[in-house]
């Protein structure tokens, strides 16, 4: 019997099922093997975030056996903002990663960025050591070459015990009137970065409003003499995504099971469990003014308050070589590592990049 036909197209809202399956069906490996549960609607944050992000699929018959998406956000190199799309969910059905959908869901994906849409820097995000999504960065099959940014370190908090706060800083939520405040704060942060976004009122007044989970009283703030020094949301992504653990290291298997037992008699974030999903805070918008004690505040406010709760892990992203880490000293977790690659087709700014010393940074919608 003849095997139908892939083909490589744009996901549909009619796909809604098919890609929530697909995703099932390909677990990521590491600590956890799981994968993110975006239902019942795949894609709706990814729409929220910008009407123009989409995912490019490969079907064979009524199966989508492959899938690769771009999420839509403002990045500024060296003052100039440049359209950006960050590349996510890249996903091979386990019966055809030999052959070659993967490339050519990639190789679309990347044709339709840059033809269709005229997208000036494509970001990726892989875990580190991962050869498999690796070769993608190396100028094949008529894919760009990437240009590598740096490790990020994505750091899973367990807020296991109560953490000494210095008071040092007003800790607390902000208010609509220090939106403007707040936005100075961002972009003043994100400017020392090489490559970063900005922030507006209007962005930060509808990431508040209209983002399930991100509303005021989910960002933290420090204030010193009256100033806000720290900011830091501790956004709730169980409105659009939770992870399906299909299997636990010995070690998480361990971890899980003084969760459950510590439980009984005392504050214990939610044990892990396989074949169940789990709830997680993401912490994101971060941004201080040369405040590393401020963000140590924060955290660990954040991190007290969630202990006990229904939450098992409070993640964030950092760049390896962002001084901030030093703020999660202390602070009881794992760690993942990431790489970081841009594409672009202009060549000139692409050798600036590389040769640019400075460290990137990326919000959320890198991470959905």
């Amino acid at each position: 019997m003849t095997k139908e036909k892939v083909i490589i197209d744009l996901l549909t809202d009619a796909d809604n099922e098919a890609i929530l399956r697909l995703s099932h069906q390909c677990p990521q490996d590491g600590v956890i093997k799981g994968y993110p549960d975006r239902s019942p609607v795949f894609r709706r944050i990814h729409q929220q975030i910008n009407e123009k992000s989409y995912h490019m699929v490969a079907r064979q018959g009524k199966d989508l056996i492959g899938a690769f998406g771009a999420v839509y956000t403002n990045l500024y190199y060296r003052g100039t903002e440049y359209d950006s799309a960050y590349l996510l969910d890249l996903k091979v059905h386990p019966d055809h990663r030999r052959s070659t959908v993967a490339f050519r869901v990639v190789k679309e994906t990347i044709r339709y960025l840059q033809e269709d849409l005229n997208t000036n820097f494509a970001i990726a995000t892989f875990l580190k050591n991962n050869e498999y999504s690796l070769i993608f960065t190396k100028s094949r099959a008529g894919i760009p070459k990437a240009m590598y940014l740096g490790d990020f370190k994505i750091f899973s908090i367990v807020p296991l015990f109560k953490k000494k706060i210095s008071k040092k800083f007003e800790i607390g939520h902000p208010s609509e009137a220090d939106i403007p405040e707040l936005v100075k704060l961002y972009n003043t942060y994100y400017s020392k970065f090489k490559l970063a976004p900005r922030m507006t009122e209007d962005l930060l007044k509808y990431y508040v409003n209209e983002i399930d989970g991100m509303d005021l009283g989910q960002l933290w703030v420090a204030r010193k003499d009256g100033v806000i020094k720290a900011v830091m949301c501790a956004w709730n992504e169980d409105h659009y995504k939770r992870w399906f653990v299909n299997r636990m290291s010995r070690m998480m298997k361990v971890l899980s099971f003084t969760l459950k037992t510590l439980g009984f008699v005392m504050k214990m974030p939610a044990p892990l469990r396989e074949n169940k999903s789990f709830k997680h805070i993401s912490l994101v918008l971060s941004a201080h003014d040369n405040s590393i004690d401020g963000m140590r505040d924060l955290l660990r406010s954040i991190n007290n308050f969630y202990r006990g709760k229904e939450y098992t892990i409070l993640q964030t992203h950092f760049h390896d070589k962002d001084p901030v880490n030093e703020a999660l000293n202390g602070l009881i977790g794992f760690t993942v590592h990431a790489e970081a690659h841009v594409f672009t087709a202009d060549p000139e700014v692409a050798k600036q990049i590389a040769e640019d010393e400075g460290l990137v940074h990326f919000e959320w919608p890198m991470f959905v």
